[in-house]
């Protein structure tokens, strides 16, 4: 008997730079030898107000324009187990929903991130209370298959065996090189490139390097993800507040990285 393989779930919108989203959900299935769903949620009925006529042209339109995503993915997933559907719904609550059934969430910034910089309650909801691994993709970015390092941010209140776990997996799984950066918090520089050591002996093929930074880790992170193709940074990292489910850093880094942003979900 076969065991059940989670599938690479992706957020699709209009809304959203759709072809880079699927792009990249197409490479982390692929990655992964994992099945591809996409899934595009809409409250079709608006709360129960919209005519049954307005909300079923609605949904036609809708699965029409997930046929062609579904075309999409295929070609760049040729052989790969892929299934596409609309569901109607809130797209927060639909999301976390199908995460229950997901080794990963992939999903884009679109225009859900204001020109002002501050995310919207959408993207950020989703990120901050999904339980599995989200992949936030910038419209417009780098390609899915960009052979940039991985950056991966540690601070002060993360949990750094939780980050690098997932850190030096991707950069083994990506064949690149790592980048380690760390706040410092404290004088002793030796001990923290030691941190890496039980690492690197786990993953002798992936080149890992660290950075102490001593400015603001969120600027480190943002001017490492000019040359990265993908940051990662754990769901509530150093600078959070009581109440807040995500840290000051990662609402930045979401909000300001050049490349994809692996939101990694981290218990405090």
């Amino acid at each position: 008997m076969t065991a059940y393989r989670k599938p690479i779930v992706v957020g699709v919108s209009p809304t959203d730079s759709a072809n880079d989203v699927v792009a990249w959900g197409a490479r982390e299935a692929q990655l992964r030898g994992r099945r591809l769903r996409l899934v595009h949620a809409h409250e079709f009925a608006h709360g129960g107000t919209a005519a049954p006529a307005t909300a079923r042209l609605a949904y036609r339109d809708a699965a029409e324009w997930m046929r062609a995503q579904r075309a999409y993915a295929a070609r760049l997933l040729p052989g790969g187990e892929l299934e596409a559907t609309v569901l109607d719904g809130n797209w927060v609550e639909v999301l976390l929903h199908q995460a229950s059934d997901a080794e990963m969430l992939v999903v884009g910034s679109g225009d859900e991130w204001r020109t002002d910089g501050l995310a919207t309650a959408r993207a950020v909801q989703l990120v901050a209370h999904a339980d599995v691994p989200v992949i936030v993709v910038r419209g417009g970015g780098q390609p899915a298959a960009a052979a940039g390092r991985v950056v991966v941010g540690c601070g002060e209140g993360d949990q750094p065996d939780v980050l690098l776990a997932a850190a030096f997996d991707e950069a083994d799984r990506r064949g690149v090189d790592l980048l380690v950066v760390r706040s410092r918090i404290s004088a002793d520089v030796p001990r923290e490139a030691d941190v890496l050591a039980g690492w690197r002996a786990k993953y002798p093929q992936v080149v890992a390097g660290l950075r102490v930074c001593h400015e603001s880790p969120a600027a480190a992170l943002i001017e490492a993800s000019q040359a990265a193709g993908l940051v990662i940074v754990g769901s509530r990292g150093a600078g959070g507040f009581p109440g807040l489910r995500l840290g000051s850093v990662t609402d930045a880094v979401l909000r300001h990285a050049v490349c994809p942003v692996l939101v990694v979900p981290v218990v405090r």
